[in-house]
């Protein structure tokens, strides 16, 4: 039962299968060449640690000193921490009692008395909990064994979580859920818990596949559309946009949330990348096309997103379960770039994706993107100018 659909019909089914899955792998890059179409990049596997249930979500954090920690959690309903120069483990806490779906990681807020950073973690038994995390030089971890503050809103398992935090307000954290159901929190300042948004599950909408918080002011216009913007994926195709505006009152600021925009791309939705500062959102879909969608200053979709498939760019000189990179071209007319086979099958679905975007005026971006087969790549896109 490989599938998403069956994961959710049978939540427990990857708990006690004999599965072996990689906990993580580090990469380390080795070029060898210019900008080309032909590999530029081999990778070489540094660090792997295993595990005899899948692997649902992983957060990199520095500690600050030339170290780095992996948080993973995965149908074992643990999250792990590793060390990526120790190569252990080094905490764990038992966190949910169904799989552990998403985490975010960030530093700890003001008034917060845990640690140095916070987690937030979803998982399939429909809460969202945060925990406190210690880390510090050398790669050392310790995480609280009892969450801080759990969340038991949610109608259904819940798959996708992000956080961001607004000074005097708090953490606001958004949770999609499997049946498509969207509900958003205030974890203020002063340890209150609120909802400020929530969005019901409607007939025929999927999963919330995936969220990201921006705070940009790029996505902003001028006639006030918000200070915060969030990206929602789902499993049905669509993509959809929420402000979240602030306004001032004699005992602080209020939160206000409301849909802004959405698209339907025509695949099932995985993972998504925004690069705030070029107005871009790359979207990673089942079929393994990759999706460049621009986004307005409004934090609008425009309706016609770039798609092409970097699977079959790299196929013609890599095999599955293997890295590479190459350069892709984006040019004006359909917005479709081709390359191997014309068979959608042929490309497992694209699971996560990484986009830094390159200096100066010119649109090149330079993409870390994961496979469900295990391959992982990096491609340098470049968006021609339109004639």
């Amino acid at each position: 039962p490989n599938s998403r659909d069956s994961r959710v019909s049978n939540r427990r089914s990857f708990t006690s299968s004999p599965a072996t899955a990689d906990r993580y792998a580090v990469y380390n890059k080795q070029q060898s060449g210019g900008l080309s179409s032909q590999p530029q990049h081999q990778f070489q596997t540094l660090r792997t640690h295993h595990s005899n249930d899948p692997l649902s979500c992983l957060a990199l954090v520095s500690d600050r000193s030339g170290g780095h920690v992996a948080f993973a959690g995965g149908h074992d309903d643990v999250v792990f921490a590793y060390g990526i120069n120790s190569a252990c483990g080094l905490a764990s806490v038992y966190s949910h009692r169904d799989v552990v779906t998403s985490l975010a990681i960030m530093p700890r807020p003001i008034g917060c008395k845990y640690g140095t950073h916070i987690m937030i973690s979803s998982s399939w038994d429909a809460t969202v909990k945060v925990w406190g995390v210690n880390i510090t030089e050398g790669e050392k971890v310790h995480i609280d064994k009892e969450a801080i503050v759990e969340f038991f809103d949610a109608d259904s398992s819940i798959d996708s979580v992000d956080a961001i935090y607004i000074q005097n307000v708090g953490v606001i954290i958004a949770a999609g859920s499997t049946d498509g159901s969207l509900i958003i929190w205030v974890w203020g300042d002063d340890g209150s818990k609120r909802i400020i948004f929530k969005e019901e599950a409607r007939r025929g909408r999927e999963s919330c596949s995936t969220l990201k918080w921006s705070s940009s002011s790029n996505w902003s216009s001028n006639n006030g559309n918000g200070e915060y913007v969030l990206f929602a994926g789902y499993y049905n195709g669509r993509i959809s946009s929420y402000a979240l505006t602030l306004k001032q009152q004699q005992d602080g600021n209020t939160c206000q949330v409301y849909p802004i925009s959405k698209l339907n791309i025509g695949s099932s939705v995985q993972c998504l990348a925004i690069v705030p500062t070029r107005r871009d959102i790359f979207v990673g879909c089942a079929d393994g096309g990759l999706r460049l969608v621009t986004v307005g200053g409004d934090a609008r979709f425009d309706n016609e997103p770039v798609i092409f498939q970097p699977y079959r760019e790299m196929s013609s000189s890599t095999t599955t379960g293997s890295s590479s990179s190459s350069a892709i071209l984006i040019g004006p007319g359909s917005g479709v770039v081709t390359g191997g086979s014309d068979n959608h099958n042929e490309s497992p679905a694209l699971t996560s994706i990484s986009a830094i975007p390159g200096s100066g005026n010119v649109m090149k971006y330079s993409l870390a993107i994961g496979w469900e087969d295990g391959t992982v790549s990096m491609f340098r896109i470049q968006r021609l100018p339109t004639l």
